[in-house]
């Protein structure tokens, strides 16, 4: 009798370790299975906000294209740096850039995008007497934009910066050890571009200076960019941007990005642009070249998304469906 009992007991303990084992196996298949909709349901989700983006922002720059020419192609060509010719280029550009964060509020508030809670994206000429003009009437390209995305500041604050790295410019932060070709100021980076771009047979030299300004709630980048162009024989024209630019989050998980830019040009140091009949046409142009480069900014900010959801593993190969 008692060796019938130690044996009930020994079956009973056996029965109570294998439901014991089933159930753990069964608590790790619902974890894994919970886990697993959990990744299907964030990598859905990026993919909604990716598609949400890309119509928000094709829209827009669809009813922009409507208003401006079209032009057959613009190629970009990296220059090398000659700092014997570009050294004083860069640091004057620099210093300007300084001038414009200071002026920073005045500009937005006049471009009417303080205050802006929905989404735009506006480019016209118009006559103007500006700063910008030297104070003196001459046509202005004007371009607005406000565009809120469902993406962090980081993504968007990388995918800027990897554009400009892409596209050959040099950046710089303080206390690298390679020499600063520019003053920093109060800013937290710089770069610097020099690019060849032709567009619809006009070739101009490119150089740009990019500032960004990290501040309590926004992250600002200003940038000035001086282009010479050999628009026609005894015409000469140099295009001078000013540009805006802030990331900043809202509620939720989604930012808002802001920029303005004002370009004027210029016929022999001359703002009044009657003495080229070509001038028109190419800051007209020049408008598409705006809208080519918000273009690019929006398929870097998608490269650095899919960048980012397969460092997480949120790749649709990397999860079983």
């Amino acid at each position: 009798m008692a060796r019938l009992q130690l044996e009930s007991d020994n079956l009973e303990l056996e029965l109570q370790n294998q439901l014991a084992n089933a159930s753990k196996e069964a608590r790790g298949a619902l974890h894994e299975r919970n886990e697993n909709a959990q990744l299907k349901a964030m990598l859905q989700e990026g993919m909604q906000d990716v598609h949400q983006l890309e119509q928000n922002v094709a829209r827009q720059l669809s009813e922009l294209v409507q208003s401006v020419p079209s032009f057959r192609a613009m190629t970009t060509r990296v220059l090398p740096f000659d700092m014997a010719v570009d050294n004083s280029i860069f640091k004057n550009m620099a210093h300007s850039v300084d001038d414009q964060y200071t002026d920073m509020g005045r500009v937005l508030r006049r471009a009417g995008v303080v205050g802006l809670s929905s989404d735009v994206v506006e480019s016209y000429v118009s006559s103007t007497r500006s700063v910008y003009t030297g104070n003196e009437v001459g046509d202005m390209l004007k371009f607005r934009a406000r565009i809120v995305t469902p993406f962090k500041k980081g993504t968007l604050e990388k995918a800027l910066w990897g554009g400009i790295e892409t596209g050959g410019g040099v950046t710089f932060e303080p206390g690298q050890d390679s020499c600063e070709p520019v003053s920093f100021g109060t800013s937290s980076r710089v770069a610097i571009q020099k690019n060849e771009i032709t567009i619809d047979g006009l070739t101009c030299i490119m150089r740009m200076v990019t500032k960004q300004f990290v501040e309590s709630h926004r992250v600002v980048q200003v940038w000035n960019m001086l282009a010479d162009w050999a628009v026609g024989a005894g015409c000469q024209v140099r295009t001078q941007e000013y540009g805006w630019g802030y990331i900043q989050p809202l509620d939720g998980n989604s930012t808002v990005t802001v920029g303005c830019i004002l370009m004027t040009p210029t016929v022999d140091g001359m703002i009044s642009s009657r003495g080229c009949e070509k001038v028109k046409s190419l800051t007209k142009l020049y408008q598409k070249m705006v809208m080519s480069r918000l273009q690019s900014l929006e398929n870097q900010t998608m490269d650095e998304i899919v960048q980012e959801k397969d460092a997480a593993g949120l790749c649709p190969g990397l999860v079983s469906c």
